[in-house]
């Protein structure tokens, strides 16, 4: 006969079954960044914004190197491909906001290649606001053309009296 009660062999199958079932669970945000760096690849986005969110709702530390699956490590920089996918669509304020997180800013000094694209990013922001400004400042008004006055008139030659 076993020694565990019926009781305890339920307690231990449901706290094996919960132990199976939560890795899946806790790496969805893994997965979600994985397939929100693939969605950057392919130009999506409105997927970007969807996946990076999430994948940040799981972790929002940034780092240079993690490993996401298995024992590949990569970047983990989320707020980048969200300030991506913002500059992407012209929203420069929501890409700066990202782009210029204090998180992510400390990670790219170890990714040159990563903080190359977010420096091209926000380039080009700054330059799409200049051209918005260029557009909207009105051309200052001409100053007129200064009216000349007239020379004060001369009076008439005197007329000589007692002539």
């Amino acid at each position: 006969m076993s020694s565990i009660r019926p009781l305890s062999r339920i307690r231990l199958l449901t706290l094996a079954l919960l132990l199976v079932m939560a890795p899946p669970a806790l790496a969805d945000w893994r997965r979600d960044y994985l397939d929100g760096v693939e969605a950057h690849e392919q130009g999506n986005a409105a997927e970007v914004r969807r996946l990076m969110t999430s994948a940040l709702d799981g972790r929002v530390e940034p780092s240079p190197s993690l490993a996401l699956v298995g024992v590949r490590r990569r970047p983990y920089v989320p707020q980048l491909y969200l300030g991506l996918a913002e500059a992407a669509g012209g929203n420069c304020a929501a890409a700066r906001n990202w782009l210029q997180d204090s998180q992510l800013v400390g990670v790219l000094g170890a990714l040159p290649e990563e903080a190359a694209r977010r420096n091209a990013a926000l380039d080009r922001c700054t330059a799409a606001d200049a051209a918005i400004a260029a557009r909207t400042t009105p051309a200052p008004e001409p100053t007129p053309a200064p009216v000349p006055t007239p020379a004060p008139s001369t009076p008439d030659a005197p007329v000589a009296q007692g002539a």
